[in-house]
């Protein structure tokens, strides 16, 4: 993966400007993936996203497809799945 610049900020963030080198994925349990990523100067944790084994199943099936038709519905649904996921797990 080559490295994206970000900058640490809102709340309890540091301001400092970094580079996303490597993401750290965490097994949450019931299948539960959640991938983040830290900045390097003060720790602040910024969630990149949470998978469970129906995401990642359509994410699998995303690779293997070639129409940009079905990619591109599959992405949706992935999406919504991402955010309803992120709601159960945060509780937000």
């Amino acid at each position: 993966m080559s490295s994206m610049l970000a900058k640490c900020d809102g709340e309890g963030g540091c301001g400092k400007e970094f580079r996303i080198r490597r993401f750290t994925l965490d097994k949450l349990g019931n299948g539960i993936e959640k991938t983040y990523f830290r900045c390097p100067h003060c720790k602040k944790e910024y969630l990149a996203f949470y998978t469970d084994k129906n995401i990642r199943e359509k994410q699998k099936k995303i690779r293997k497809m070639t129409s940009p038709l079905f990619i591109k519905k599959l992405r949706k649904d992935i999406a919504a799945d991402m955010a309803e996921l992120k709601m159960r797990v945060e509780g937000t």
